[in-house]
Parts: C-alpha cells; structure tokens; sequence
C-alpha cells in the first residue's frame, strides 16, 4: 500500500544558507509546524540526507534525556521554482507551548555587550543561569558531531517574571557525517580534533566537554537504543550509513563515560 502523500505544494520555502556547505536547506513553518528539506539546488533538485540526521539526532538527545525538539520524517509533495517534487521532508511542532518569550541566543548577547560591556557567550550563558542546559548541550553535540551550533540555532525562552532557560534544541541538520557520501564514512573522519562552528564554547567539540564545571545527569546509551534510534529510516540511508553511525555513537558514548561531573544513570 502506496504511502500518503502530504500535499505542500503550496508553501513558499525561505532558503537558509549555512557556512559550512554550499547547499541551500528550504525551510518553512506552516500553522504550528515547521517542515524542512534537505538540501535544494535548481540543477541537481532535492538532495542529501541532512533531514535524516535531524531525526536521528532528536531521537538520540530523547534517548539520554535532553530535551529536543522532536523531528519526524513524513512523504510530501513539494513545489519548488515551478518544479514539482515527491520526497520526504523532516516535520516539527512549535515547542513554546506555555507562549514564553522566543529570543535568539545570539541577539540577546550582543545586546548584553551593548548594555554592560564585552564578555563571553560561555560566561554569558552562566550569567543568565542556563549554564546545565548548555552543558548537556555540549554533550549532545558532541555525541552526534554537530558541526553547526551557530548563535541563531540556539534559542531561550522567557517567561512572565523573566526567568530564562534553553529552548529545546533543535537544528541538528550538519551532524552525524551528514555532508559526507557512503564512501567517505571512513574510520578517520570520526575524529574528536574535527572543528566546529559553535558559538558557546570553543570549536572543538571534545573540548567544549571540559567546560563542564557542575554536575548534570542524563542517561545512557546502550544497545537496546539502536532500534528506536533507526526505526523507518533503514528506506532513506544505507545500511553501511546505519552501521557508520551506530559505531560512532557508541566510541562517542564511551568518551563521555569518562567526563567528570556527567552522571549516568
């Protein structure tokens, strides 16, 4: 039985351009949902596979219990300069449910800068009192190699007393090798000297690790996951994808293991 097609064909996709690839990711929210493409180019169509690792990631942050935005991966016909499409795009739901205050990480520092003089996004973070949040951030990233935790992809929330935390994460698009063909997945390129562009922190994404000053606990990974983690997808990425990711979860949890203050339950 032929799998129902969602019928998009009427959105205007905004076109988001990232620094680290050459590609342009179509994204456009619609009543409370968000869908996003992976990737679109007028000569080559829709490519890549950035929306698959946007939902393995979410599901691997539920997993060891940081909160996520929740991606899934739903059969969409799309219109896109006048050329129509079957694909799948990646759907999301609006997370403000409490209708707190949304604002850019990165603004709110830079009118912090403005107001009181220079300091860190790091030390920033600690001021405002979502240092733990950010921590788990760091794991998260870390574990699914999440090269593009840019200024704007981070979000706080605000509530009536004025009480800030991070908003769930989100925009993992850039992480788990996602850039790279099948015949790149080398043991090599699942390197912890890899640069990324992380506004908190430093750029290397091991390192970022030790910044972590304060206890925080989440839970472990194990094997039990894998399924949950690559339920549906088996479709969409090859199994030597599948297997490329799985391995470099797990060599990921193991460094984690050993991070002091992550307590692991």
């Amino acid at each position: 039985m032929a799998k129902k097609m969602l019928d998009l064909r009427d959105i205007k996709w905004g076109n988001w351009r990232h620094g680290a690839t050459s590609g342009v990711f179509p994204k456009e929210r619609v009543g409370d949902k968000y869908y996003k493409l992976s990737a679109y180019n007028p000569d080559f169509g829709i490519y890549g596979i950035q929306s698959m690792s946007e939902v393995i990631a979410s599901r691997v942050g539920k997993i060891i219990g940081i909160d996520c935005v929740e991606y899934r991966l739903v059969p969409a016909l799309v219109r896109l300069n006048n050329d129509e499409f079957e694909t799948v795009v990646c759907e999301s739901e609006d997370y403000n449910l409490r209708d707190e205050g949304i604002f850019v990480f990165e603004d709110i520092y830079t009118s912090r800068i403005r107001a009181k003089g220079e300091i860190s996004p790091f030390d920033f973070a600690k001021e405002i009192g979502i240092d733990a949040d950010v921590y788990k951030m760091f794991v998260l990233d870390y574990l699914i190699n999440n090269i593009d935790r840019h200024g704007r992809n981070i979000e706080i929330l605000v509530d009536e007393r004025g009480n800030m935390r991070l908003a769930p994460l989100f925009d993992f698009g850039l992480s788990l090798f996602s850039s790279k063909a099948d015949q790149d997945l080398i043991d090599k390129l699942d390197s912890d000297h890899t640069l990324s562009n992380s506004f908190v922190g430093g750029s290397n994404l091991k390192g970022n690790l030790s910044l972590i000053d304060t206890q925080i606990s989440l839970r472990e990974l194990n094997i039990r996951h894998r399924e949950a983690i690559f339920n549906g997808l088996d479709e969409y990425i090859s199994q030597e994808r599948i297997e490329y990711i799985w391995r470099c979860l797990l060599r990921r949890f193991e460094v984690l293991r050993g991070v002091e203050n992550i307590i692991w339950d």
